[in-house]
């Protein structure tokens, strides 16, 4: 569990969760409760907001979130860091899990950690699974490994726009995150740290990685980038992928 979560999407992201941390014998879980209102207002306000229902198949039901959840960390561990699920209750919809110490992907991290996250995105997708929700605070490290602590709509696609989609997310939060960091004097390290993590993801698979950059050009796409991103991050954001592909 991360110590780290700082900024507003930081504090929204805490306001929403679902996650409670259980200490037993002086051993810490995680139980995580699919039917918490949080949870069910999390995905409620991302389904109204629309425009997202039209790019990634988003479930605001527990039991799927639940099912998407554990069906992920099940498979996808035998390549990426997942906790590790203990109990799973199906009738309360409630897991317990493993309690990773860590912290979470900061904004202002290194370009080389930029590159790594790009690079397990891509080993994700090669497997033909997607997250959906690929915010910059689901990915934690500890003992220098990263592991992936969300997976509720995460779902085995090969559709390469819902991957563009785990890039564009990942992307739009860490632009707000630095803007959140260094205001006025953000736009040059969204730059950098995005041609960093482009580059982590194509170089995995360059085929396969120009092949879903290329996904941007959709116009639905071109358009949420406009929405969802502050002139000139919008500009900045597609003029990196035009730079790559």
């Amino acid at each position: 569990m991360s110590k780290k979560k700082s900024g507003l999407l930081g504090i929204i992201n805490e306001m929403l969760s679902q996650s409670t941390v259980l200490e037993v014998h002086g051993k810490r879980f995680i139980v995580k409760n699919y039917n918490s209102e949080q949870g069910i207002i999390k995905w409620f306000l991302i389904k109204a907001a629309g425009f997202t229902t039209k790019v990634y198949p988003y479930t605001m039901n527990p039991r799927e979130r639940m099912v998407r959840e554990i069906s992920f960390f099940e498979y996808i561990n035998k390549i990426i860091n997942t906790p590790r699920i203990y109990i799973k209750d199906w009738i309360g919809k409630i897991v317990v899990r493993e309690y990773i110490e860590g912290e979470t992907f900061d904004p202002a991290s290194s370009l080389d950690e930029y590159y790594e996250i790009g690079g397990i995105l891509a080993r994700i997708h090669l497997e033909n699974y997607v997250l959906g929700d690929s915010k910059y605070y689901n990915f934690l490290k500890s003992n220098n490994k990263y592991y992936i602590v969300d997976g509720e709509q995460a779902i085995k696609s090969n559709d390469q726009s819902y991957m563009y989609w785990d890039l564009f997310v990942f992307s739009t939060t860490v632009i707000y995150g630095l803007i959140d960091r260094y205001w006025n004097k953000a736009l040059e390290h969204v730059n950098n740290v995005l041609k960093s993590f482009f580059n982590g993801y194509i170089d995995v698979d360059q085929k396969h990685g120009y092949r879903v950059l290329q996904q941007y050009s959709r116009f639905n796409y071109r358009a949420l980038a406009y929405m969802l991103l502050p002139i000139p991050y919008n500009m900045q954001y597609i003029k990196i992928i035009e730079s790559l592909i």
